[in-house]
């Protein structure tokens, strides 16, 4: 099996948020022929400043030549655990037995990480082919992420296993 290449996002998951419609700016443009004004709507990112924070750190922690083919990434989104939890709740969750099941949901937690990547990590998030989200309560909060290229045998053998499926 090949190697998997190890990042680590200290601080609570971040899921994706949507862009939202930010307030319309008008600008006054003066030029010799007299005054004109423009007025026009941008798009407002919610996520910005910490998709630029993570970005900074992954940029820190991979130091490779970017892929571009085929991906199987693998996510494990350690959240913390909510602070009225007794002890033995906390325990439970220590030892896997009390999952994550509160939003967000992992589809938009790794849609957010994976548009950090963009760039720093892989040419695309659609090489992404393949992926792994496991969300879970912890003591320490963090994004882990495993990456590493998805080989031909292995594609070939993960296409007869849906086709093939009981």
């Amino acid at each position: 099996m090949d190697k998997y290449f190890y990042l680590e996002i200290p601080g609570k998951p971040i899921p994706y948020s949507a862009h939202r419609d930010a307030a319309p700016q008008v600008y006054t443009i003066y030029s010799k022929a007299g005054v004109s004004r423009k007025t026009f709507s941008r798009k407002y990112n919610p996520r910005h400043k910490e998709k630029l924070e993570i970005q900074k750190t992954l940029k820190s922690q991979y130091l490779h030549a970017l892929f571009d083919g085929p991906l199987i990434v693998r996510y494990l989104f350690r959240f913390p655990m909510p602070h009225n939890w007794v002890a033995v709740q906390k325990e439970k969750a220590r030892q896997g037995l009390l999952h994550h099941t509160r939003k967000p949901d992992v589809s938009n937690l790794v849609k957010f990480y994976e548009d950090c990547m963009k760039g720093i990590v892989f040419t695309d998030d659609s090489l992404v082919t393949t992926f792994t989200p496991l969300k879970i309560y912890a003591d320490v909060p963090m994004t882990q992420i495993w990456i590493r290229p998805y080989t031909a045998q292995e594609l070939q053998d993960t296409i007869k296993e849906f086709l093939y499926a009981s």
